[in-house]
């Protein structure tokens, strides 16, 4: 399987892997055609599954509402162009990570992650740096599954 993860936002950061090579990038869900183009053009590059974060539940009723109508929309669009999805909480994946504190620091964290031990190029978002570190993780859980390992 390989794997593109989203970290839903308004401004949602994405990431996917390829024979090692990170391609990333930043897109508005709210533009259909967008995140439709780019499912498809991740499609024609091998990607065949979608990991999104799930919706953080400690931020105000306004924000949830706002990251919940986010991740119907990317997964929307995964169901219109054919691909399965899954959604993981960021606390699966900063627990691997050992990544731990507010906010703040998780994305501090996510960043030297991603770019310091995961290959990421500099210069990436925050939120490319979370999509990166959820993709890793996917890639990780998937290929111990195939092991049998998990």
């Amino acid at each position: 399987m390989i794997y593109i993860a989203f970290d839903a936002a308004t401004k949602t950061g994405w990431a996917f892997r390829i024979y090692g090579e990170w391609t990333t990038g930043v897109v508005d869900p709210r533009n259909w055609d967008a995140v439709e183009k780019l499912l498809l053009g991740a499609m024609q590059r091998g990607v065949d599954h979608v990991v999104i974060e799930d919706c953080y539940l400690g931020v105000n009723p306004h924000t949830h509402k706002v990251l919940a109508v986010v991740q119907g929309l990317i997964t929307g669009a995964c169901l219109n162009v054919g691909l399965p999805y899954e959604i993981i909480p960021a606390a699966t994946w900063h627990d691997n990570f050992r990544i731990t504190g507010d906010r703040v620091e998780c994305k501090r964290g996510a960043m030297k992650v991603a770019t310091v031990y995961l290959g990421a190029p500099a210069g990436i978002s925050q939120d490319e740096a979370d999509a990166v570190c959820l993709c890793d993780y996917m890639d990780r859980v998937h290929a111990a599954t195939e092991r049998g390992i998990r």
